[in-house]
């Protein structure tokens, strides 16, 4: 808030004053430190300038520079030995009154602890550089259809080889894997080897992903240009933390086979310990197989994200306005299937960061007001000392203390104790991140950067810096303003000035107090709200795990499902298990299979996408989902021959408005003319598989068989 009004019978000039009545009052104390004989003109020049910045912030940059410069004309008054001994007499002060002493040193720390530790999430998820080769040329392309809701989807294999030919603006497309939540579409797959099956997690991508990032590996090479395309070789690229984890960092790995699913992998690199992609940890990379020749007009399903590098010279602006040009294109060419299909494009670092961004500048907003009340809290404390001291500090001045030599050991006590609150701040900010980390919500990007590195240091040093301006030059400038005769006279008594500027931090503390209440409040509504949103199935006793079987051995028709349903069998045989299931992906996970739909007599429809997963029977009951109409298949449904599915109330709501949906003839990925029609036997509650609260999408289950 500007200061433009200031109490009856105050000069002109400072009733005409629009700086802010902190950054003024860091000027006025400034010039206590100026030599006497330029004081004056050094003041007014000051205030002058200040007052002519066209903004609060203006006017505070202004401000924090004075000391700087007044301290600059002391520079002889300012030797090391003189500043020593300062030191030395502010810690022999606070050593007579240790707890108030400590009661500010406390207070600072929760403050500067607080503070650093989230400058530190927000330094390694929001402000670190990505490790990538110039990653302000690094792009994330998506596709977008209001049909569908699609505001950040995946891509068709079809419409990427399109943007690749036809853009003008980008110099290479890499493409890798998608999941339906923003990230990579990680495989689960199983390390074998001579002691127990290891579960790694892969990321697919082509053969120039790494070229594009402009990434090299640590050891050995990345894939070659063609290897994605098949061939009799099976390459993987080990993560760093994988290659540690799993070979003891055995630089003897490169060209190396191990067992993978059941199948020879040979290691061709690792990567650097610091490359990461898409906030996911993943373990190996393997070439992600697709013939382009054969993908040119495959335009579903949407299974790709795509990454690419600006070509020297183009804008973000002028990239995405070349994509959603061609995609306009495919429109007109593909009306089968892209009716409505557009584009989107933007900078990888703001895709990886997503809807992060926006909570974490708040939290750090907050946290910041938090060390603002400690400041005042503790400037306040150092005022009502500097009143106690009043008798002492006249005494020392009528001796012959000069005011700056009063000043500068004033402010060496409170650097003395801003320098402890930041010590113990930073050993407070430590154990704050590692529980962060260790709790922090599923899906928050780049958390392996975030640490008490040299920048968050600096950070603290500076944060350090500001605090004993704030708590030492409010105290430092009162004491400079008392007149020895009263000081010496009338021992504390507090002045007209001391009780305004008193009165004035307690109103400051009180604001921001009422500011951080406020956001208390608004984050514990939106966390209740939260907490209330019910995921639709009975999580009360619910658990669930990860099976991963190699292909080699159970990719024969038939295979996977008897072995899902005979360790479904045996788990309900087992005492204190009422039921058991599977399912292709568990609730909350996304990266579900989409294909296109069809429905008996509704040709209108044909070729909309839907999702699809694959359950054993009992699964539905497991989950404890509602059945809104019908039933759940049954394994009676198999042996009479039919291919019964169960659709989610998204799907029946859209395709079926009437509540027909039971009974009716549904297929899915497959040409029309050759659909094999399924029927439907029941809908069932939306299952959350985005996240909760997210919308839900038409959705159906079929079974393991």
């Amino acid at each position: 808030m500007n200061w433009a009004s200031c109490p009856r019978g105050a000069p002109a000039g400072r009733r005409a004053s629009v700086a802010p009545r902190l950054a003024h009052w860091i000027v006025r104390a400034s010039a206590w430190i100026v030599p006497a004989d330029a004081r004056t003109d050094w003041r007014a020049e000051w205030l002058a300038e200040m007052a002519a910045r066209p903004s609060a912030r203006a006017q505070w940059a202004f401000a924090c520079g004075a000391p700087l410069h007044a301290v600059w004309l002391q520079k002889e008054q300012w030797r090391p030995e003189m500043v020593t001994a300062d030191i030395r007499f502010g810690w022999r002060q606070i050593r007579r009154r240790p707890g108030v002493a400590l009661a500010a040193i406390l207070t600072l720390a929760m403050g500067i602890g607080a503070t650093t530790a989230i400058f530190s999430v927000v330094y390694g998820v929001l402000l670190r550089p990505l490790p990538y080769r110039e990653p302000s040329r690094l792009v994330q392309l998506w596709e977008v259809n209001p049909l569908f809701s699609w505001t950040e989807a995946n891509v068709a294999p079809g419409n990427m080889i399109s943007w690749r030919e036809r853009n003008h603006t980008l110099a290479e497309m890499a493409w890798y894997f998608g999941s339906d939540t923003r990230g990579a579409g990680l495989s689960t797959l199983t390390l074998g080897g001579s002691g127990d099956p290891v579960r790694v997690d892969a990321m697919s991508v082509s053969a120039n992903f790494f070229d594009v990032l402009g990434v090299a590996p640590r050891l050995g090479r990345a894939f070659a240009a063609g290897e994605d395309t098949g061939g009799p070789h099976r390459l993987v690229v080990l993560s760093d933390g994988f290659w540690r984890r799993q070979f003891g960092a055995d630089p003897s790995i490169v060209n190396r086979t191990i067992p993978v699913n059941g199948r020879e992998y040979t290691v061709i690199g690792v990567m650097p310990p610091s490359f990461s992609f898409d906030n996911k940890p993943v373990d190996f990379w393997l070439p992600l197989i697709m013939d382009l020749a054969q993908m040119r007009e495959v335009r579903r399903p949407h299974y790709l994200r795509v990454v690419a590098r600006l070509k020297p010279g183009v804008t973000i602006d002028q990239a995405r306005a070349d994509i959603v040009s061609i995609a306009s294109d495919l429109e007109r060419e593909y009306p089968g299937t892209n009716t409505q299909m557009s584009a989107g494009l933007g900078p990888v670092a703001d895709w990886f960061v997503g809807s992060a961004r926006a909570p974490l500048l708040a939290f750090l907003g907050a946290v910041a007001l938090v060390l603002l009340i400690a400041c005042v809290n503790v400037a306040n404390l150092f005022i009502a000392r500097t009143l106690d001291r009043a008798r002492e500090l006249s005494l020392r001045a009528a001796l012959g203390a000069s005011r700056l030599r009063l000043v500068r050991q004033l402010m060496a006590e409170a650097g003395v104790i801003a320098a402890a609150g930041a010590a113990a701040g930073i050993a407070f900010a430590y154990a704050a991140l590692r529980l962060f980390v260790a709790f922090a919500p599923e899906g928050l990007p780049r958390l392996d950067h975030v640490g008490l590195n040299v920048p968050v240091l600096l950070f603290a040093i500076g944060i350090t810096a500001a605090v004993t301006m704030v708590i030492g030059l409010m105290p430092a400038w009162q004491a400079s303003r008392s007149d020895v005769r009263s000081g010496l006279g009338d021992g504390g008594r507090t002045t007209p000035a001391a009780g305004r500027m008193r009165r004035t931090l307690v109103a400051a503390e009180v604001a921001l107090a009422v500011v951080l209440l406020v956001g208390a409040t608004l984050t514990l509504r939106s966390f209740v709200s939260l907490v209330n949103v019910r995921p639709n199935f009975a999580m009360d006793g619910l658990v669930a795990g990860r099976v991963t079987l190699p292909g080699i051995r159970y990719g024969e028709d038939g295979k996977s499902a008897r072995f899902f349903e005979e360790v479904a069998a045996r788990l309900r045989a087992k005492g204190g298990v009422s039921a058991a299931g599977a399912v292709t992906r568990l609730p909350l996970e996304g990266t579900v299979w989409t294909g296109q739909l069809f429905i008996d007599g509704r040709p209108d429809v044909h070729g909309r996408e839907i999702r699809h997963k694959t359950a054993t029977f009992g699964y539905l009951e497991t989950l404890g989902l509602p059945i809104l109409s019908g039933r759940p298949f049954a394994a009676a449904d198999i042996a009479n021959g039919q291919l019964p599915v169960v659709i989610n109330q998204t799907l029946a709501r859209r395709f079926f408005p009437d509540g027909d949906a039971v009974g009716r003839r549904i297929a899915f990925d497959a040409p029309a003319e050759k659909v094999r029609w399924r029927t439907i036997v029941g809908v069932a509650a939306d299952e959350p598989q985005d996240g909760l609260g997210m919308p839900a999408q038409p959705e159906l289950y079929e079974p393991e068989a």
